[in-house]
């Protein structure tokens, strides 16, 4: 299963928002690749009509 960890207090303000672009950008690109395999997966296990 995969995981990422992010780690500090000052990584993330009290609403949520992240503190630093370089730590943004690399959430954002980890959730992207994540996506992309949930939609690999899903296109194996999903049965097709035919």
């Amino acid at each position: 299963m995969p995981k990422l960890l992010v780690d500090g207090p000052e990584v993330f303000t009290d609403d949520g928002q992240v503190t630093n672009s370089d730590t943004e950008q690399f959430l954002t690109r980890s959730m992207e690749e994540f996506r992309d395999h949930i939609v690999r997966v899903l296109s194996v296990l999903t049965p097709r009509n035919t």
